[in-house]
């Protein structure tokens, strides 16, 4: 993967997807109960190496002096069934943001891990099928890391905004109790990334419910 990055061709785009561990909402002052019965809420990250945008990033990006911008994209939401359908709402987001910074993606290349339910089912591959149709590329390549292989800045990501959530809750400078709370925070406070960092910026969006009425299914292959 990272011969790809380093060598992307102009139109390509890496994405490197994972669900983080939920975050536990906790309080400055909880109650014992509170201890016990934590909210929970779904945390998605996804790692986008691709060509910077001239009007969006501040510089261009040639095959002759190429520019890959890094970014962290991050879907919160209570939903916690961490699913194909989540997955394909997450790459939805993901195609939506492209285009709304005119990054024109022709092939868009996924590192995932082998999690079945999430992205190696009839029914992951069934929704592979239709990527190209569902968000306009010309086409899409999945790749899975080894088995225990998949850690990477994914992971740490993830952990960055629990950590820094949890410190703004300790410190008594926000309350973060719901799935809402937290986009806020993490929207207002973490978008920015420092200079010294090799991730351009934080992307985060909000999702209610997955939508899991698609009518798409896929018999199993014998």
């Amino acid at each position: 993967m990272k011969s790809l990055v380093e060598n992307l061709p102009i139109g390509h785009c890496v994405t490197v997807h994972d669900f983080s561990e939920n975050y536990k909402c906790t309080e400055q002052n909880e109650i014992e109960s509170s201890y016990f019965q934590k909210l929970e809420v779904s945390l998605y990250v996804t790692i986008l190496h691709r060509h910077s945008v001239l009007e969006y990033d501040g510089k261009d990006s040639t095959a002759e002096e190429p520019n890959i911008v890094t970014e962290q994209f991050f879907v919160i939401s209570p939903d916690q069934k961490h699913d194909h359908h989540y997955t394909h709402c997450v790459q939805n987001l993901v195609s939506e943001y492209l285009k709304s910074i005119n990054c024109e993606i022709s092939v868009m290349h996924e590192f995932t891990d082998g999690c079945s339910s999430q992205y190696k089912s009839r029914h992951c591959m069934g929704d592979v099928s239709y990527s190209c149709s569902d968000f306009g590329y010309a086409k899409i390549l999945r790749n899975y890391f080894e088995t225990s292989h998949a850690r990477g800045p994914q992971d740490a990501a993830g952990g960055f905004i629990k950590k820094q959530a949890d410190l703004a809750v300790i410190r008594g400078t926000h309350v973060i109790q719901s799935s809402k709370d937290l986009f806020d925070y993490a929207q207002s406070n973490l978008s920015t990334t420092a200079d010294s960092s090799k991730c351009s910026r934080r992307i985060f969006r909000y999702v209610d419910s997955v939508n899991r009425d698609r009518d798409r299914n896929f018999l199993p292959v014998k």
